[in-house]
């Protein structure tokens, strides 16, 4: 059983190694144009693409391509999200999607060789010591971390790092998951929009036992939280979005909406909007998979409110056919704070 394993392991890191450096060249899609003007009203879709190489997943290709040029077909009309927010949009999958969206500026989040988050005397020595070669722990990073954020405004990267080793588990340590910032700028006279993007550890697809699990996912938490809490800008209005990998694990999700994050369901886009009644087959999907979530915060001087949501994939059947997430679209306003003082709109400086 373990030479199986081993084999296995070592098989799909070769084909991993050799995926990520192939290329195509299909034309690109023509950037779409867009208007300077200020926008104060931002839409962000968050979508998990299954673009994972083979032999990871079969017959993805032509999925692919139809979110992609879906994206790129909806150029000028109001449909279009702004920011795009792709998990395991990896290697060539993420340069065929973004030549063919029509977005014209992408941020990353961080490569196979990029550093990882730097650990310290609080990780466990043990937890890395019981690592397992046969699922490939320890074995160092064939694919990026899937992580992509495209806009059609100005953006710009704040920071990103992969989780480190001691806080994965099981074939998910092959990638260079973790964590990406980004600043999209909305035009004169508002302030730049934060953006984060991850894709937090598996659970029974990263073949490693529930326990170890459940304590690389805590520890993910723990690194994610002091890393955005160290790079996040307090006067930014705030949206982290991403596959937060928590299904119907409760350790889980009390980890994470316990965490110095400070998220949970009242203040991730969808589910607010769906206790409104916002309701429909795709939404129901994507709150009963419990893994993708839009978290969004407030400035002391601006407020971001979620006012509609959508799903633009495949929404008759909760878009089953493209993914096995559903992606969906969180509309946002952005109003300056009223002061407490005067009652008079603030806005900032």
């Amino acid at each position: 059983m373990q030479s199986t394993l081993k084999l296995k392991a070592s098989i799909l890191a070769a084909a991993l190694l050799a995926l990520s450096s192939m290329r195509d060249h299909e034309p690109a899609a023509e950037i779409c144009a867009t208007s300077a003007a200020p926008m104060n009203e931002i839409s962000i879709l968050t979508y998990n693409v299954k673009g994972l190489p083979w032999p990871l997943a079969i017959e993805r290709d032509e999925p692919l391509r139809q979110i992609a040029v879906g994206l790129e077909q909806l150029c000028g009309d109001t449909e279009r999200p702004d920011i795009v927010v792709l998990q395991e949009a990896f290697g060539k999958t993420a340069e065929d999607f973004i030549r063919r969206s029509g977005y014209r500026n992408v941020v990353r989040g961080p490569s196979e060789d990029d550093a990882e988050f730097a650990s310290s005397d609080l990780w466990d020595e043990q937890f890395a010591d019981n690592s397992s070669a046969f699922l490939g722990e320890g074995a160092g990073r064939y694919l990026d971390s899937g992580l992509v954020i495209l806009s059609d405004r100005p953006i710009e990267l704040v920071a990103s790092g992969a989780f480190p080793q001691s806080a994965c588990a099981g074939y998910d340590c092959l990638a260079a998951k973790g964590v990406v910032l980004a600043e999209v700028s909305l035009g004169e006279g508002l302030p730049a929009l934060l953006i984060g993007n991850t894709h937090m550890n598996a659970k029974k697809s990263s073949g490693a036992p529930p326990e170890r699990q459940l304590e690389a996912y805590r520890r993910q938490v723990d690194v994610a939280s002091a890393f955005v809490i160290q790079n996040r800008d307090d006067r930014l209005p705030f949206v982290f979005a991403g596959d937060f990998n928590m299904g119907s694990v409760e350790e889980r999700r009390d980890y994470l909406f316990a965490s110095p994050l400070d998220v949970g369901d009242q203040n991730d886009g969808l589910r607010v909007l769906a206790s409104q009644g916002h309701r429909s087959l795709g939404i129901d999907e994507v709150i009963s998979h419990g893994a993708d979530y839009q978290f969004y915060f407030s400035s002391p001087k601006w407020k971001l409110e979620a006012t509609r949501t959508s799903i633009p994939f495949g929404a008759a059947n909760a878009g089953k056919e493209l993914s096995d997430h559903v992606g969906f679209v969180v509309t946002y306003r952005l109003t300056p704070q009223v002061s407490a003082q005067d009652g008079e709109a603030e806005h900032a400086s």
